[in-house]
């Protein structure tokens, strides 16, 4: 009995040292904020994909990469993103791109359509108005007759910067900005080097990027003449006009007529 008891004590002895000296669990490190990122140089355009990457920061300071994080998009028709956060412009717009990790980081951002390049097709005349001395003239420019188009964009996210060739060494210029729905819209800009007496003006662009590599929209040139009274307006849709080439600040070559050509001619020919 008395060796039992004793063995009992030592026992217990040993029990009360393990429990004494042991050393509390720290407990782990927690998400407090997620932040998402784009690589620089990542501006989204339409058809085009950017990995993203969600950064954790933990409740010890430090930060990781969210490896496991869930992402989505709250516009998928604007922005879609993969499971790994690939993120693919499907139309023009905003949308928030989002990963929970389950703490939630969230990163508004904008899709463009590219304007960026050079841009060849055709020009069709839509409509005619004529008034004064030129009355008549619309004879000349008969709905449905088509030019060529060559202009070249650069673009730097919603701000253009449009060159359009008018033929024979005469081009216009012009800076404009691209709406959250995608339509460029451009001011009012004078072909050059000017001819007087004649003037020729192209007014109220509008145009669209939706597909890339594609571009619709239309205009309107504008023409008068000094000391002459009246004017000539025609109206232009563009018509099968697509990206061939890298971004120009020159005037580009003509492969044949422009409209605005044809009209600088038969005015010319007219006064």
């Amino acid at each position: 009995m008395v060796a039992a008891t004793g063995l009992l004590a030592v026992l217990g002895g040993l029990a009360g040292c393990g429990d004494d000296g042991g050393s509390p669990t720290a407990p782990s490190a927690t998400t407090t904020s997620v932040t998402i990122a784009i690589p620089a140089g990542g501006t989204i355009f339409i058809g085009r994909e950017v990995q993203f990457e969600a950064r954790e920061t933990l409740s010890n300071g430090q930060t990781r990469v969210a490896t496991s994080a869930v992402w989505g998009s709250d516009a998928p028709g604007v922005a879609s993103v993969s499971a790994n956060g690939l993120v693919r412009g499907v139309s023009a717009g905003e949308a928030s791109i989002f990963a929970d990790t389950p703490a939630r980081g969230a990163l508004r951002i904008r899709v463009y359509p590219n304007f960026g390049g050079t841009w060849r097709g055709n020009e069709v005349i839509a409509g005619c108005e004529a008034t004064g001395a030129f009355v008549g003239l619309c004879a000349e420019f008969a709905a449905g007759e088509v030019g060529v188009h060559d202009s070249s964009f650069t673009q730097t996210e919603a701000s253009v910067n449009a060159v359009f060739d008018a033929g024979d060494g005469s081009f216009a210029r012009m800076t404009g900005t691209i709406s959250v729905s995608g339509e460029l819209q451009l001011p009012t800009a004078s072909f050059l080097p000017a001819e007087p007496p004649l003037d020729i003006q192209m007014q109220n662009w509008r145009s669209r990027s939706d597909v890339p590599a594609a571009m619709t929209g239309s205009y309107d040139l504008f023409m008068t003449a000094t000391g002459t009274a009246g004017f000539v307006r025609l109206g232009l849709r563009l018509e099968n006009v697509t990206r061939t080439g890298s971004p120009s600040a020159q005037a580009l070559p003509s492969t044949g007529l422009t409209i605005a050509e044809r009209v600088r001619r038969r005015m010319a020919g007219s006064r």
